[in-house]
């Protein structure tokens, strides 16, 4: 599990500060959620469970080695979500969000994710039935042809 791509992460504990070592940045609390990017998931697991204590819920959502890709559907899913965004103690948005539950935030990042791929119905049918058939290419490159 150490590939690139876009996770999910839920906290479940009683109320947690984001970074130790910057008490008052952000207090996590329970039911707060993310979607976030890593360079490597395993790590990235290994780090927010040691972080919460393990009071954490997290999946890998997709495995994407293009970094562009990444930042674009990770922005495109944070803009559309933005009203659940929290807030930092210097009044800048953050990538928890609250008041949002998992399946509106799942639905959302798969909407971004065929947007930003142009699935199109019939692709997207072929892919629930057979995955190994998934002919996803970035829009931009599709454009190109």
């Amino acid at each position: 599990m150490s590939t690139r791509g876009l996770y999910f992460v839920e906290y479940f504990g009683p109320g947690a500060e984001d970074r130790p070592r910057h008490p008052g940045y952000l207090l996590i609390p329970t039911g707060a959620k993310k979607i976030g990017q890593s360079l490597n998931m395993s790590s990235r697991r290994n780090d927010y469970v040691k972080h919460f204590s393990g009071h954490v819920y997290f999946d890998v959502l997709c495995e994407i080695a293009d970094r562009d890709a990444l930042d674009a559907i990770e922005k495109s899913v944070h803009r559309r979500l933005s009203k659940y965004r929290l807030r930092n103690r210097n009044n800048r948005s953050v990538e928890w969000m609250a008041g949002v539950d998992r399946s509106s935030l799942m639905s959302t990042f798969l909407t971004e994710m065929l947007r930003y791929y142009r699935v199109t119905n019939s692709v997207y049918a072929s892919i629930n039935s057979d995955p190994s058939v998934c002919p996803l290419q970035p829009a931009s490159e599709a454009a190109g042809r």
